[in-house]
């Protein structure tokens, strides 16, 4: 279990069900496999650390790439990823006016993402 708790970590947010457990069962004969690997070099790790933290979580962190869902993405983080794997970055609100206005949209709507990013064009950039 905790297996591929370590591995669906990186991804929880953008992760479908099936996609979780799908990096679980993989992160599990991982990490039996790292797990014999290291009896067999006779290196020592009593709790077994390794195999279950660099090795289910770099599983975990390289399968948020292949499975990845776009619309949990753009829930996710607030942004459309745009072709080539390459996200829109918008720019941080800089007005108070703005930061208000978001912070009242966010009460009512609870999309925190909205918190940390203003919807505008490099043209529109707010004035202090």
């Amino acid at each position: 279990v905790l297996c591929g708790l370590v591995a669906v970590t990186p991804g929880c947010g953008v992760l479908s069900p099936w996609a979780g457990v799908v990096v679980a069962i993989l992160a599990a004969g991982l990490f039996l496999g790292l797990d014999h690997l290291l009896l067999k070099l006779l290196i020592d790790d009593v709790v077994a650390a390794v195999p279950m933290h660099l090795g289910c979580g770099v599983l975990g962190t390289l399968f948020v790439g292949l499975f990845a869902n776009e619309e949990y993405v753009v829930d996710f983080y607030g942004v459309s990823p745009a072709g080539m794997g390459f996200a829109e970055v918008p720019l941080p609100c800089t007005s108070r006016h703005d930061k208000t206005h978001l912070l009242q949209q966010t009460s009512r709507s609870m999309n925190m993402s909205r918190l940390l990013q203003c919807p505008l064009a490099i043209q529109d950039v707010c004035s202090l």
